[in-house]
């Protein structure tokens, strides 16, 4: 197996064609049935394994400032804006909605997020209550009549709190297509190459049990790769588990219930 490392999205597609007894494809080949059906697996996997899986891989942190809703430009700050009038489809505009009075910061959500994970303080000391509000993915686009549904960062969720600075953590699906996209490195190709072993194997049993019938006719071997996928799915979870604390460290400076006590009495 090529390590997790160096690999190309041909070496993810050959090890689950070799899973189901099936012969590699060449390097160059983009155009086989072998091909077309291991890359149509692989591209359902990155979302049945990420997108429900939270693992060290597919998760992010990072500084955000958000915009202050009550300030007089705020609607004029939105970036993109909306596409056209929002009341004039029946939509209630978020600089009007119950949400900015309560919670006075705006966050534009990273064009990857899928899941938040926490929410903190901007020096990750405590966590902050939010809440979401804006539209969901595929809005049509109001800009013309065409029945295209468009996904723009402008369709994403915003996120409200009440802190200018935070630090958000949360989980995204990798882009494990971006392997193909030519020969010159790229972020999402990095990323995708600092992938660990048992993540691999995970993501290549998913492609052999997925492509198993439709290139070998067996159902019992099929049944088997999947029985396999399943039991590498649940020991990547339990690795994840022993990588990972059980919850976050509490101590002086991290903890509301630590600094109540320690300051009771005290003026």
């Amino acid at each position: 197996m090529a390590s997790p490392t160096t690999f190309t999205l041909h070496d993810i597609l050959n090890s689950g064609l070799r899973k189901v007894g099936s012969p590699e494809i060449a390097s160059d080949d983009t155009t086989s049935i072998s091909y077309a059906t291991a890359y149509g697996a692989l591209k359902d996997a990155q979302f049945a394994i990420f997108g429900t899986n939270v693992f060290q891989y597919n998760t992010r942190t990072i500084q955000m400032t958000g915009n202050d809703t009550t300030a007089d430009d705020y609607e004029e700050n939105q970036s993109p804006p909306y596409y056209g009038s929002a009341a004039a489809h029946g939509q209630e505009s978020e600089k009007d909605s119950p949400v900015p009075s309560i919670l006075t910061y705006m966050y534009n959500l990273p064009s990857d997020f899928n899941l938040l994970l926490h929410l903190r303080t901007k020096d990750g000391l405590y966590s902050l209550p939010y809440q979401f509000s804006g539209h969901s993915m595929g809005d049509p686009d109001y800009s013309n009549n065409s029945d295209t549904d468009v996904h723009l960062e402008s369709s994403i969720p915003r996120l409200f709190t009440d802190h200018a600075e935070v630090q958000l953590t949360y989980s995204f699906v990798p882009n494990l297509l971006a392997l193909g996209v030519g020969n010159t490195h790229n972020s999402a190709a990095d990323q995708v190459k600092r992938m660990p072993e048992f993540l691999y194997n995970v993501v290549t049993l998913y492609i052999a049990q997925s492509i198993c019938i439709q290139l070998t006719g067996s159902e019992t071997r099929a049944d088997n790769l999947y029985e396999r996928y399943q039991k590498a799915l649940s020991r990547a979870r339990i690795l994840e588990g022993r990588s990972s604390p059980v919850q976050d460290f509490m101590s002086d400076s991290s903890s509301r219930i630590i600094d109540s006590h320690n300051r009771y009495g005290k003026v």
